[in-house]
């Protein structure tokens, strides 16, 4: 985030406001009145305090916890975790997906019959399944560049991009579609691409088979070689000479308040042939495009969350049985908008403590 909002002017007055529309000097107001809260120094200091370990790794915690990380099937080591004091046993369930994806698949078993299940970070779109979103993206991507438009896609460089990268070229490939160059844009666009292939540990079997072939796990390894896939740091880096219409571009910041995505949206707003996709969950669809509106772009929401969702959050407590569940109030309370769907609340068979932000529970 200290990489993003450093790209930005850090004073209005280095902004020429007669030079960007108005719609978008909001985005600048916000920045100008932004308090620095950390800087890059803050931040390696903390990650100096991180101490790494591994899946099913016990570590003590001063002679009072034991705690044990479990996969959780989300993200390049995304764990849940296993906390026991003597023979009191906690499981620790968040960021959570039942998906099958490129990570280890979600360990379930190390969970069953604690004391006290935590459970937190549910689907926040629930009434969209990642399935057909996935499926929704790809039609949208294949209808815009087939009738000439660019795509771009505001988006994380780490998690879901992974699969979708897949996906896009076998969809790609299907609809004669192979010379369409796929562009990654970020700050750390070349740890995050060649981490995966790495980190061998974290993935699942089928990706892990690959390793001993030897072969990468990932398709982007050998489509960047091919010059398939080109990633940048900035649109300055490069970009420029292997762009072309039509493209796909992935980007950051998702919020669209800072970053690449913002430059790459004013550029190609104009046009009706060219789309935008948002696919993280936890922005807004209505917010993050409030600034730029009115656009001629075509603008869609496909969330794309391998978060567990209520039903499979509330199959989990079932099977793993828990004496106690704390969870958050919020979980049992349909949305205002689908108030009949009981497939979006939380069910639980054992006594619950609904814990709000803030609150303590002893």
């Amino acid at each position: 985030l200290c990489k993003y909002i450093e790209q930005c002017p850090t004073r209005r007055s280095e902004v020429d406001m007669n030079s960007i529309p108005s719609h978008v000097h909001s985005i600048f107001k916000q920045k100008s009145h932004m308090r620095q809260v950390y800087n890059k120094d803050v931040i390696d200091s903390c990650f100096a305090k991180i101490t790494p370990v591994r899946y099913n790794e016990q570590v003590d915690l001063f002679g009072l916890v034991d705690c044990v990380p479990l996969p959780a099937g989300h993200s390049i080591g995304s764990a849940n975790w296993v906390i026991k004091a003597g023979d009191y046993k906690i499981s620790y369930v968040s960021s959570s997906s039942k998906l099958t994806n490129h990570t280890l698949p979600m360990e379930v078993i190390s969970l069953a019959n604690p004391d006290v299940l935590l459970l937190s970070n549910l689907s926040l779109n629930p009434m969209y399944f990642p399935d057909n979103t996935l499926s929704e993206v790809c039609n949208v991507v294949t209808s815009t560049v087939k009738s000439g438009g660019n795509v771009l896609i505001p988006c994380h460089s780490t998690g879901v991009i992974l699969d979708l990268i897949e996906w896009l070229i076998q969809n790609l490939n299907k609809n004669s579609l192979s010379d369409v160059p796929i562009i990654i844009v970020s700050p750390v666009a070349d740890a995050a691409l060649a981490h995966p292939d790495i980190y061998g540990e974290w993935l699942n079997d089928a990706k892990q088979a690959k390793l001993y072939i030897p072969e990468l796990p990932f398709q982007h390894s050998q489509l960047i070689k091919s010059k398939r896939i080109h990633h940048f740091s900035n649109v300055a880096d490069g970009m420029r000479e292997v762009y072309k219409t039509p493209c796909i571009v992935f980007a950051g910041h998702p919020s669209l308040r800072c970053g690449d995505a913002v430059l790459l949206l004013e550029k190609w707003r104009d046009d009706t042939h060219n789309a935008v996709i948002l696919i993280e969950s936890e922005f807004s669809f209505a917010t993050t495009l409030a600034p730029f509106l009115p656009m001629s772009m075509r603008s869609y929401f496909c969330p794309i969350d391998p978060s567990i969702n209520y039903s499979q959050a509330s199959k989990l407590i079932k099977d793993i049985r828990p004496k106690t569940v704390v969870t958050s109030p919020t979980y049992f309370r349909a949305p205002v908008t689908h108030p009949n769907r009981c497939d979006l609340v939380l069910v639980s068979d054992a006594p619950v403590v609904e814990l709000g932000v803030g609150e303590t529970v002893n």
